[in-house]
């Protein structure tokens, strides 16, 4: 079980906030953290971990020697029911190798997870991946039963990709990452309150830089309506092409989520936060701010909204909490800030509160 349920080269070491998972209850219990703080105990599973193709990084290559496994979408279904049933599990997270071809294995995984939903009547949390290759009609059929899709397109480009596969094509990655999205509107089943479409990037193993990867982020949040996009580091796996090549450091993953999250969220455009190509060492939006002392500090009674999210410390829900708190009253010190909930240091070097500066004797760069 433990070969076809965790897989270190498919097992994303950050979860949807990009915090580093500390510990599992079990190796195919993926405990996924919601940026709302709530973690969800997700089954995740590969149908199987025969694969066709041969990818570079993965420890389930198709000229690598291992143990194979293989479910069929009756058993996996039941076995799923019945970790729900014990309470072990809160959702489905199924993938798979591509055995015999994608179409096959992608119809498998629809069975299963259509299984579910109609034999089972599980209403809970299904995460459906796209394989490479599938076609538009089984992406359509996929859509109804899922609560999130996605691909992985793995790399931003051609010439990266080429780099960790030699099978896959980034042109044809992004053709079915559309056909997801095309396919998003049609009719949703009742247990289907909401949908969401992701991708995830292998980081550091194909020489990519931060800039090229978060400009096309931006790019599939725009025109793809993508609800996140996962950055999981290069780990070198043994008996793989690549197992002498130094893993991703860690650093470097929460970079780009910090960045990313600018980008979602603050509206940040990547070319601001990544000057030179990589990220810097410390928080992002605390270097851009840095980098531009023309715009700071500003004066917290007046600043707007959009002034006040670009300040180090200040997120959205703090921003919000001063806008409605300076209509009955300015303020004057720091100490206003923390009556209304504002915790931290980090601001002071970027905000005058009623025309007087207090400096932040507190240096930190995380």
């Amino acid at each position: 079980m433990k070969g076809i349920c965790n897989t270190p080269g498919d097992d994303a070491r950050f979860d949807s906030s990009g915090c580093i998972l500390k510990e599992k209850i079990y190796p195919f219990i993926y405990p996924a953290r919601g940026e709302g703080g709530g973690y969800t105990r997700l089954f995740k599973v590969l149908l199987t971990n025969i694969c066709e193709n041969n990818c570079l990084y993965c420890v389930n290559r198709k000229d690598r020697n291992k143990k194979n496994y293989i479910f069929s979408p009756k058993e996996l279904a039941l076995r799923f029911m019945n970790y729900y049933k014990g309470k072990m599990v809160d959702g489905l997270f199924i993938s798979s190798g591509i055995y015999k071809n994608s179409d096959t294995t992608q119809e498998r995984i629809i069975e299963t997870v259509k299984t579910l939903r109609e034999r089972y009547d599980y209403r809970g949390y299904i995460h459906t991946k796209i394989l490479p290759g599938a076609s538009p009609e089984l992406i359509r059929e996929a859509v109804p039963f899922s609560n999130r899709i996605s691909v992985n397109l793995e790399a931003p480009g051609d010439n990266y990709l080429a780099k960790l596969s030699k099978e896959k094509s980034f042109t044809k990655l992004i053709s079915t990452l559309r056909a997801i999205a095309n396919a998003r509107n049609q009719k949703r089943r009742g247990y289907m309150p909401y949908f969401s479409i992701t991708t995830q990037f292998v980081i550091g193993a194909a020489g990519e830089n931060d800039l090229c990867l978060l400009t096309l982020s931006k790019r599939l949040y725009r025109d793809f309506g993508l609800s996140r996009v996962y950055y999981s580091g290069f780990s070198p796996e043994p008996d793989t092409p690549l197992d002498n090549k130094s893993p991703c450091p860690i650093l470097r993953i929460r970079r780009l989520y910090q960045a990313d999250f600018l980008i979602r969220k603050y509206n940040f455009d990547p070319r601001e936060i990544v000057p030179s190509g990589f990220l810097p060492d410390i928080d992002p939006k605390l270097s851009w701010a840095r980098s531009h002392p023309e715009l700071f500090p500003v004066e917290i009674n007046t600043a707007s909204y959009d002034e006040l999210i670009r300040v180090p410390g200040i997120g959205l829900i703090t921003a919000r909490r001063i806008l409605r708190a300076r209509k009955d009253k300015r303020f004057i010190s720091p100490e206003d800030t923390n009556k209304i909930g504002v915790r931290g240091h980090k601001y002071l070097d970027f905000l005058i509160f009623n025309g007087k500066y207090y400096e932040n004797l507190l240096v930190t760069n995380s």
